[in-house]
């Protein structure tokens, strides 16, 4: 079976329509599960600590009916006359309350089944816009990892195409490479069933006749199962995890206000009416059904009807405007506030680095090679040389004409041509063996893939990638490979060396397995053929004799082969590196030989290095037969082809961070977000590249969530049995063995684990010039973070490293920090299917497209490769439904300027939200005084309607809308999230409370009270004030609307017309008092109130609406405007602009105390364990 095969697998339009029809059932399964039969537990209980705080519950619609049930009850005049406007009123708020239940209802089911709607149109969109044609991605050119690719070899339309491992349905025929983990459910063609993540057993198999290794040859597989029905499922049953403000609010409004204030204010205003009512007779006209009116007007207020509705009004237009600074698209929906999330989050999680953090494929950071030159001491001789090159990325326009970003590569050094004759044959090097061969060395890297687990401490590693700026920058083209013929012929060598015994403080430390991967070019000229072979340091220098110094190829002493393994130990710790080393060939290997792989023994000896090599040889100095020669075993492979060879230098490649990952992990440091990498390398490169993008990975700085290994003594075991079953395929081949079997059962275990003695020592000076390693007393596991966290410090939490990490350990890592009072923005590819559990139990999840790069970075970098896939579009979107929203890799940079935007916002609306409290309350205390004080009632239906109703609610959208970007340069530091309010904060609120408002109660009580006073019947005794209700003039007034008014007597200002201007009074108050709320934690002088254009119209929307009312009713605008009462109002405005500036002082003081102390604890590193 090749990789095309018409019989083999499905075509792309039965695999599309299988996948919506599944995805599709999917839905419909969850929501007859989760959503019709209501089997989620605890989704609709009303008093769930979730966003669902933000409604009323039951016991708030039992208030709220009973004070309006009393309220209709009691809509009588002071004559104790029913007056029907104000039942009527009453009713319609009645009815209001009874749809505002049913509306609420309505919204948490839509809200709980937006995802689902979401899914749902969004695979009717995709089975909508079925493409005609389906494009696939290139081919993965990744070594087989633990994790599983994002991809997965597939049979579609009869050729072998890379499908998206989302995308798989039943009937899929898919290719498994050696050492690959399953992508999903499947049965091999013989009959194995493989599940979900298991792998293969794999045997390699050498040819006892040549002694060359067979290639491992990949295993043909059909899906069983759908992938996307798992992703649906997990994305689906996604919950929202509460906030602090959660908290906060569930306490104020559900325990506060509905178990304290409400019942307080009730119970405390039906005593003081019933010791009114007793004490009343017929001439105070204190009526029966006015006595029922009284608490309810008491109440009203702090029931705040339109609360609701303007959380839900608060909510769509925050999502507006974060949809809008993201430029998201205009149908975005969500039923999250993203403003009440992004504003606390204090953690962002980065879980993906290829394409998200990084470029896609590494750079050459560093060359190296010999040279005769003077170091930088000014002593001659051979040394090598090191050469930093840097990668910048740049903007340009393709050929289609659309932007794109290329990668150049330049010489750190101006002076770098002078080393041109050493770096020739290098790049030459590079050149025969470039890119071209991705697929022949991936295939070998697969077999390794499968021997390495079978190898102590070893890995495959893809350290061989694209190289083919190097040659070009040097001045080699296209036409340099003129002078070779044909398509080169490939072969592998491999070492089961085990890897270098870890050093202490490292996790899982694992050495690249020894390999070097060959292409033998023949020359067009000659008979000869040319050997580039390229691979790691410690089997290619073994294989080398010379060395070359740019002048001439030397033979390489035992120093300076040291000092070429010391140089890659330490760079292959911490990224790529490559020897690459050349010979020329004389035999022919023969063609069923191409594509082979020779297993060096472990034993092999190194060449002997010979004190001169020919510089120069004709032909005729060789027979014939060394032309005609053709190699046909491994040992005759290793004799023709894998000594004698001269080293050319070596390589070092590195993994470049992106120019916006580097500026937004910046910027939210600055902020005081922490940056998190969850790294899936070893501890020493994930450390170097988090210092790249320039999270701190120092000492105490990062934590490994790799479970320790209690099994070394068998692994010593397997290490020596491969040794020791080491056999020559011929007896020629093992005269050359310097050991015998029996000598082999007599060396010490431990030293055949590490290597070879010598090896052994060069380990060990090794070790001394390796990175550091973090040797701090940090928990090393996942399984180890909570006891830590519980016994020690919390250093976990601090930390912006993570390491060895995979998906389960990352998700009970962001469970642990959600535990610790963390909330978690999760950053990820929108390719990767692995992300879905992430995404899940995030708090935001975000998913970014990755930015494209081109498999040979000389090709033309548009759109790229896997942009024109629309299957890949078709993926991204379906793992998008798990995330909140999906942004382009170019949007980035705005999250942290995002959630600055967020915190202000969210700064707003906690300041507005206690203005609407406090106004109400302050309403309520106004009118249980007047009660309690025997005064008459201060302020008619109408007015508390009014109020109530309108006055409030529009200051508190006044004092919200403030600009979305803050000017000031404030930073607001998101708190620990916490269900716990501590007690200073409860005591801060209530002295706000009794300083800033209680005091314009009293006013508002003493003004009513002397202006009573002032225009009443002094024949009345001064409990009897209740009843004495004047008139204006002699002749009275004539009110346009006749509501609750009685008209006895004749004064200079009747009681109607001393309510009418404490209504102007008190609005005028609330609007001086809202000023304070604006711009909170921002002093008078800096920003102004009237600077926010909203609060003016809200203001001037308020006195308006308050004056028109009193000259509706009847009032004179000059007995409204009387000069005392007008002056007093001034004085007092003097009086609450001046508390209210002091208390915004200590407000302000009192913040910036703790945004100190919260620096402090961010910035702090170090726990217990520090050494400082």
């Amino acid at each position: 079976m090749g990789e095309d095969d018409p019989d083999l697998g499905l075509s792309s339009e039965v695999a599309f329509d299988r996948l919506i029809h599944e995805a599709k059932s999917s839905i419909a399964e969850w929501y007859s599960l989760n959503v019709v039969n209501k089997l989620k537990p605890n989704a609709h209980k009303p008093n769930k600590i979730c966003t669902f705080s933000h409604y009323f519950c039951t016991r708030t619609f039992i208030f709220i009916r009973v004070s309006l049930f009393l309220l209709i009850v009691g809509s009588v005049d002071i004559e104790n006359r029913i007056t029907f406007s104000s039942a009527a009123v009453y009713a319609l708020l009645l009815l209001y309350t009874i749809l505002l239940e049913v509306w609420q209802n309505r919204i948490r089911s839509t809200a709980f089944q937006q995802k689902y709607r979401k899914a749902f149109e969004e695979i009717l969109e995709l089975e909508k816009s079925k493409p005609k044609v389906f494009t696939y991605t290139p081919k993965s050119l990744e070594a087989v990892t633990d994790d599983v690719a994002v991809c997965q070899s597939c049979f579609r339309d009869g050729h072998v195409v890379e499908v998206p491992r989302i995308l798989l349905v039943i009937g899929d025929v898919i290719i498994l490479r050696p050492g690959q983990i399953a992508p999903c459910n499947c049965e091999t063609f013989d009959g194995r069933i493989l599940a979900e993540g298991d792998r293969l057993k794999w045997d390699v198999k050498t040819n006892k006749k040549t002694g060359f290794v067979q290639p491992l040859e990949p295993v043909y597989a059909r899906v069983t199962c759908y992938p996307i029905k798992n992703h649906l499922e997990i994305a689906l049953s996604a919950e929202d995890n509460p906030l602090q403000f959660d908290y906060q609010l569930q306490y104020m409004i559900h325990k506060v206000f509905e178990r304290y204030v409400i019942p307080i204010a009730f119970v405390a205003s039906v005593v003081a009416t019933s010791i009114r009512f007793i004490y009343s007779d017929d001439e105070n006209l204190f009526g029966t059904r006015f006595a029922f009116a009284v608490p309810s007007l008491t109440v009203v207020p702090l029931l705040i009807l339109q609360l609701p509705l303007l959380f839900h009004f608060v909510k769509y237009i925050n999502n507006r405007e974060v949809a809008k600074y993201l430029e998201l698209p205009k149908d975005f929906e969500t039923c999250k506030d993203l403003v009440s999330i992004l504003s606390s989050i204090t953690g962002t999680s980065f879980i993906d680095k290829k394409g998200i953090l990084s470029c896609v494929h590494p750079s050459i950071e560093k060359v190296v090679f010999a040279t005769n030159e003077a170091d930088e001491s000014g002593a001659l001789g051979i040394h090598l040389e090191v050469m930093n090159l840097s990668s910048d990325r740049e903007a340009t326009i393709n050929a289609r004409g659309s932007p794109s970003h290329r990668w150049n590569l330049s010489m750190d050094d101006p002076n770098w041509q002078r080393y041109l004759p050493n770096l020739l044959p290098l790049t030459y090097n590079l050149l025969l063996n470039s890119c071209q061969q991705s697929e022949h060395f991936h295939q070998f890297l697969d077999h390794l893939a499968v021997v390495s687990t079978k190898v102590p401490r070893t890995i495959a590693t893809a350290n061989r990638r694209c190289m083919c700026q190097l040659p070009y920058l040097l001045g080699f083209t296209s036409k340099s490979l003129e002078n070779f013929q044909g398509i080169p012929k490939i072969l592998g060598f491999y070492k089961k060396q085990p890897g270098e015994a870890p050093l202490p403080g490292l996790t899982k430390h694992r050495t690249p397995i020894e390999m070097a991967f060959c292409t033998i070019r023949d020359d067009a000229k000659s008979l000869h053929s040319h050997l580039s072979c390229q691979g790691t340091a410690n089997l290619v220098v073994d294989a080398c004799s010379h060395i070359w110094n740019g002048n001439a190829v030397i033979p390489m002493s035992k120093r300076l082969k040291t000092s070429v393994k010391d140089f890659y130990l330490r760079h292959s710790m911490t990224g790529h590196c490559l020897a690459v080393s050349y010979r020329p060939c004389f035999s022919k290997l023969g063609d069923a030989l191409n594509g082979k792989y020779v297993e060096v023994p472990l034993n092999q000896e190194p060449p002997k290095i010979e004190t001169a090599l020919p510089r120069s040889q004709s032909n005729e100095s060789f027979e014939e037969a060394d032309y005609t020669n053709t190699v046909k075993t491994a040992e005759s492979a290793i004799d023709q082809y894998f000594t004698g060879q001269v080293l050319c230098g070596l390589v070092v490649l590195h993994y470049e961070p992106l120019p916006e990952s580097v500026s937004i992990i910046e910027k939210l440091d600055q902020i005081c977000v922490r940056p998190v990498y969850f790294s899936k390398e070893n501890e020493l490169r994930s450390r170097v590249f988090a210092e790249k993008l320039g999270i701190e990975a120092g000492w105490n700085c990062h934590i490994s969530l790799a479970e320790e290994d209690n099994m070394p003594s068998r692994k010593m075991d397997v290490a020596h049995e491969q040794f020791v079953k080491q056999k020559p395929s011929r007896s020629k081949f093992w005269r050359r063995i310097a050991l015998s079997e029996s000598n082999l059962d007599a060396l010490d275990r431990e030293s055949l684990a590490r290597g070879s003695p010598s090896l052994r020592k060069m380990s060990m000076i090794s070790a001394k010039m390796a990175p550091i390693p973090n040797i701090a007393r940090l928990p090393t596991g996942v399984k180890n973070v909570r006891p830590h966290l519980d016994e020690v410090d919390n250093v976990p939490l601090l930390v912006g490293l993570f390491t060895d990490s995979t998906t389960p350990a990352v998700e009970e890592m962001v469970e642990i920090m959600q535990e610790n009072g963390e909330v978690v923005m999760v950053v990820g590819s929108c390719r990767n299917p692995s992300n879905t559990a992430l995404y899940s139990i995030a708090n935001v999840s975000i998913c970014v497209d990755d930015v494209e790069e081109s498999s040979c970075r000389l090709l033309e970098q548009g759109e790229g490769e896997a942009t024109k896939s629309n299957v890949m579009q078709m993926s991204s979107k379906f793992i998008a439904l798990a995330t909140d929203f999906r942004l382009d890799h170019t949007k980035l940079l705005k999250l942290p300027s995002l959630i600055v935007c967020a915190r202000h916002r969210m700064s707003s609306f906690r300041h507005s939200l206690l203005f609407i409290l406090y106004a109400s309350l302050l309403y309520s205390v106004i009118i249980l005084m007047s009660t309690c004080f025997f005064l008459p009632i201060i302020f008619t239906h109408s007015q508390t309607i009014m109020t109530a109703f309108l006055h409030i609610p529009i200051l508190f959208l006044g004092t919200f809308f403030t600009n979305f970007e803050p000017k000031s340069k404030m930073i607001r530091i998101a708190p620990k999230n916490s269900s716990d309010i501590p007690k200073s904060e409860k005591l801060k609120t209530v002295t706000q409370f009794l300083c800033q408002f209680v005091p314009s109660a009293i006013y508002i009580n003493l003004l009513f009270l002397f202006l009573l006073m002032s225009n009443s019947n002094m024949m009345c005794a001064y409990s009897d004030i209740s009843c004495l209700f004047n008139t204006d003039g002699p002749a009275g007034s004539s009110p346009i609307l006749g509501l609750n008014e009685t008209r006895i007597g004749q004064v200079s200002l009747s009681t109607e017309t001393i309510r009418h201007i404490m209504g102007l009074q008190l609005t005028v108050i609330y609007c001086v008092l809202s000023s304070n709320f604006v711009f909170g934690l921002s002093s008078l002088w800096y920003e102004f109130p009237i600077k926010c254009l909203l609060w003016d119209a809200s203001v001037f929307i308020c006195i308006a609406t308050q004056i028109g009312y009193s000259v509706l009713r009847g009032v004179q605008l000059s007995h409204l405007f009387s000069l005392l009462p007008l002056f007093l109002l001034i004085l007092w405005m003097c009086v609450i602009g001046i508390v209210n500036e002091l208390i915004k002082i200590r407000r302000i003081q009192q913040f910036t105390r703790e945004q100190r102390r919260t620096k402090f604890e961010f910035d702090t590193k170090l726990g217990m364990n520090s050494p400082y």
